[in-house]
């Protein structure tokens, strides 16, 4: 039998391995940020600022794996058959060297790399993410959310990847998922009427999702309540792409935003 304390520690422990994973991963994007913009054809410069990026990183995967030391220590201690795999910084520098070796002058080029790095750091992760989520099953249920149980099956797998998602550290993408899911219905009511010739026929693949709104509401599909929901996850999936809301805040926020894409699912279900 696991105690309560051991519960807390092992809490404590995991929510400490996914913050240094977090921050690793800010660290990574702005100071690529700052070497694109201020200094991006500077090779000595970029030299200078690889190398204390690297110092950063190592220095950051040092603290993580001890965390997860102590971590599959009282795993150990508890009997429990899993472990967190350490994050190995050598898988982490080459990919460094290699996007800050090179000079990309176009933004869609250098768009591309900073797409195939992040992807890079991601796979590194993969594996100790994906453990740290199992292990947090120990001390974390997924608590009962109102209403759930009316959510169409339609609808549901995508509300399920959302927390999910946010269970495992990343609230920005389960922010983004959930906007993704609002959409989805919006998607739905917008072809059952044009269907019902009650509004014109749209492309909903290359309309934007404030313009698809805008037309629920201006023909009476949707009521002012709803429009104002659904233009706020609009804004929140947004903005999320975007590293400026802090963690709280980004928790808070994917709390709030489930709940209402939630209930307005259930209410636009209605008028399918």
């Amino acid at each position: 039998m696991v105690s309560l304390q051991e519960i807390l520690y092992i809490g404590f422990m995991v929510e400490t391995c996914r913050t240094i994973i977090r921050e690793i991963n800010g660290k990574i994007y702005m100071d690529l940020f700052l070497q694109d913009f201020l200094s991006p054809d500077k090779k000595e410069e970029r030299g200078e600022n690889k190398k204390k990026l690297l110092e950063s990183l190592k220095k950051y995967v040092s603290d993580l794996n001890h965390s997860i030391d102590l971590l599959n220590k009282i795993l150990k201690i508890i009997k429990l058959n899993k472990r967190v795999e350490k994050i190995r910084f050598s898988e982490i520098k080459p990919i460094i060297n290699q996007r800050f070796n090179e000079f990309y002058p176009k933004d869609k080029e250098r768009q591309l790399a900073d797409e195939n790095l992040n992807f890079k750091i991601l796979s590194i992760f993969q594996k100790t993410n994906k453990s740290l989520y199992e292990i947090s099953k120990i001390y974390y249920s997924q608590e009962k959310i109102e209403n759930f149980d009316k959510i169409p099956k339609k609808y549901e797998d995508d509300i399920k990847e959302a927390m999910d998602i946010n269970s495992i550290g990343y609230p920005e993408t389960a922010i983004f998922v959930i906007g993704r899911t609002a959409e989805k219905i919006v998607d739905v009511l917008i072809k059952k009427y044009v269907k019902l010739k009650k509004i014109k026929k749209i492309d909903v693949k290359k309309t934007k999702f404030e313009n698809k709104i805008g037309i629920l509401k201006n023909n009476k599909i949707i009521d002012d309540k709803q429009w104002h929901g659904l233009n706020h996850l609009r804004i929140d999936r947004n903005i999320t792409v975007h590293p400026c809301m802090k963690p709280k805040t980004l928790k808070k926020t994917f709390k709030k935003n489930l709940l209402l894409t939630i209930d307005l699912i259930i209410e636009l279900k209605k008028k399918l």
